[in-house]
């Protein structure tokens, strides 16, 4: 799997990113998470490139998946860009679980990006549907493979 992860907890945490690289890919998700949107290009960018520093990655996933073009533009030249296509609101804790896994199997397809968070609040959604998506969708034969490197 590829884990787009926070530079202040890749800062934190420089084990769990150590233990994460055995069999993963990690993708950086800017030093905070901000709003692309809602936040300077300036100061987006500096995020941006102070989280890398922790990650140790050229890959990266905007917060909220919003990001102005300018920032874009910019990132673009020195990081591979990740976007997701099926955001199922596992964070979300006004649905159920079963809500959430449907979301996932009418939605997911050949090539589909699932975003899925590691938070408190999405952790009851979590420890269920990633289970059973890796089962569901390994049963049709489907692979997991990391993103690719920069070229």
């Amino acid at each position: 799997a590829t884990f787009f992860m926070l530079g202040k907890n890749a800062e934190k945490y420089p084990q769990l990113v150590s233990r994460v690289r055995e069999g993963h890919r990690i993708g950086n998700h800017g030093y905070e998470h901000l709003d692309g949107y809602k936040t300077s290009s300036d100061v987006y960018l500096e995020n941006a490139q102070h989280g890398s520093m922790f990650t140790g990655t050229k890959l990266f996933r905007a917060p909220y998946g919003r990001i102005r073009p300018k920032q874009y533009r910019v990132l673009n030249r020195t990081y591979r860009m990740a976007f997701w296509d099926l955001l199922p609101g596992d964070w979300d804790q006004s649905i159920d679980t079963e809500t959430v896994w449907n979301r996932i199997e009418k939605k997911a397809r050949n090539g589909s990006i699932i975003t899925l968070h590691d938070s408190q609040k999405a952790f009851p959604h979590l420890k269920i549907i990633l289970p059973r998506l890796l089962e569901h969708f390994s049963a049709q034969g489907y692979k997991f493979p990391r993103l690719p490197r920069r070229q």
